[in-house]
């Protein structure tokens, strides 16, 4: 399972941090899957069935994510702190907007 680290960067030192983003690469999976995860456990607490959130796990969205990828215009971009995966966002095109408009227009779910 990845482990999930948490680095509190004051403000002092914010300029000597790397940051970068990209589009996600197959070695990223594994933790943007336990990022995943452990933001839903977090964020959906006593919100959502408990039993529900207890039976994610970080295999099962890896499944998800690797999933979602091969799908045509679908992906995900990745933001990096110090080469670690700190955030995810996916993207595909937004149906809505396809319907009403020629234009490409796509919808970032973050």
């Amino acid at each position: 399972m990845a482990q999930i680290t948490i680095r509190k960067i004051d403000s002092a030192h914010a300029s000597d941090v790397k940051t970068t983003s990209r589009e996600v690469l197959e070695k990223d999976m594994r933790s943007l899957a336990a990022l995943y995860t452990e933001n839903w456990r977090t964020s959906y607490r006593g919100l959502l069935p408990q039993a529900l959130l207890d039976n994610m796990s970080t295999e099962k969205a890896e499944k998800k994510w690797l999933q979602y990828i091969i799908q045509e215009n679908r992906g995900i971009f990745v933001a990096l702190i110090e080469d670690h995966l700190a955030g995810f966002c996916a993207y595909m095109p937004d149906e809505e907007i396809e319907k009403r408009s020629e234009e490409h227009t796509s919808e970032l779910q973050s």
